[in-house]
């Protein structure tokens, strides 16, 4: 399931606050995707979507914020499964070259 697909999962059966919430948490979450930051704590998410309608941390954290965790949750453990990029080597014994 990806981000989209989960992101229409959690906000059946919610009210218009709670999925324009997630619909602010989702943006911050792609825009940190995009840039290539896998930052996505709850304090950073709250504070980049101050402005945005992403509720502050400590709601977040409270228990009427599972499903805003639920889906920032989502994004870090998409990051984590990306391979970090390694640049190849031309030989095995390169470093003694050096």
């Amino acid at each position: 399931m990806n981000t989209e697909e989960f992101l229409n999962e959690l906000k059946k059966d919610t009210s218009i606050k709670i999925q324009q919430s997630l619909d602010a948490i989702y943006e911050v979450c792609m825009e940190q995707q995009e840039r290539g930051i896998n930052d996505y704590s709850i304090s950073t998410i709250a504070k980049l979507g101050f402005n945005r309608g992403v509720p502050k941390a400590q709601s977040i954290r409270n228990k009427t914020g599972e499903k805003y965790r639920a889906l920032i949750q989502c994004f870090a453990d998409i990051a984590s499964k990306k391979p970090k990029l390694r640049k190849p080597s031309q030989s095995e014994n390169e470093w003694i070259d050096e």
